[in-house]
C-alpha cells in the first residue's frame, strides 16, 4: 500500500515540474514575440518617405497572426488583431482586412475597439471592395449590437449615403453646408 502512494507522490512532483517548464517556455515565447512585434511596429513607416514599409508590414502581419493563434486569451491578442487588420488595409489586402475586423466582433465582442472594428469592416467593403450590400449588412449589425455608440450613429449616416452616386453625395453635402451656414447667420442676427 505504501509503494503506490510513494509513486503517486513522485509522479505528481514530476508532472508539476514538467508543467512549470512548459508554462515558463510559453511565457518566454510570448515575451519574445511581443518584443519582436514592438520592434517591427517601430519600423512600419519609412522615416524618409513617410510611407508604409511593405516588407516590415508583411513580417508584423505574420507575427500578429501567430501571436493571436498561440495566445488568443492574452490581453494583447485583441489589440494585435485590430492592428493586423489595419496593416492589411495598408498592404491593400482588403478582403483579409475586412475579415480580420469582423473577427474582432466574433472573438472579442466586448472589447472596447470592437464597435470601431466592425464599422471599419463595413467601410472597407464599401470603399475598397465596392460591396455595398455587404457593407450595409455590417453597418446594420453595428447599429444593432452597439446602439448609442458613435459608430452606430456613423453607421446610420453611412447607410443613408451608401447607394448615392458621387454627384448625389456632393449635392447632399452642399445642402447640409448651406443649412449650417443659414442657421449660423440666423443666430448672429438675433
Amino acid at each position: 500500500m505504501r509503494k503506490p502512494v510513494f509513486w503517486l507522490i513522485v509522479l505528481s512532483a514530476f508532472l508539476g515540474a514538467c508543467s512549470q517548464k512548459v508554462e515558463d517556455k510559453s511565457k518566454k515565447e510570448k515575451l519574445e514575440m511581443i518584443e519582436k512585434i514592438s520592434k517591427l511596429e517601430q519600423e512600419l513607416i519609412n522615416p524618409d518617405t513617410k510611407h508604409l514599409n511593405y516588407k516590415q508590414a508583411q513580417k508584423v502581419d505574420k507575427l500578429y497572426r501567430e501571436f493571436i493563434r498561440k495566445f488568443p486569451t492574452d490581453t494583447a491578442a485583441p489589440e494585435y488583431l485590430y492592428k493586423c487588420a489595419e496593416v492589411n488595409v495598408g498592404l491593400g489586402k482588403y478582403h483579409a482586412a475586412a475579415e480580420l475586423f469582423q473577427n474582432m466582433q466574433k472573438t472579442y465582442p466586448n472589447h472596447p475597439k470592437t464597435p470601431q472594428s466592425l464599422f471599419l469592416a463595413a467601410f472597407v467593403y464599401d470603399t475598397h471592395l465596392d460591396q455595398k450590400g455587404k457593407a450595409e449588412t455590417i453597418y446594420q449589425k453595428v447599429i444593432e449590437l452597439y446602439p448609442g455608440t458613435q459608430y452606430a450613429k456613423d453607421a446610420e449616416i453611412a447607410i443613408q449615403t451608401l447607394h448615392l452616386s458621387d454627384e448625389e453625395l456632393l449635392k447632399l453635402l452642399q445642402e447640409k453646408a448651406k443649412q449650417q451656414s443659414d442657421s449660423s447667420t440666423a443666430l448672429k442676427n438675433e
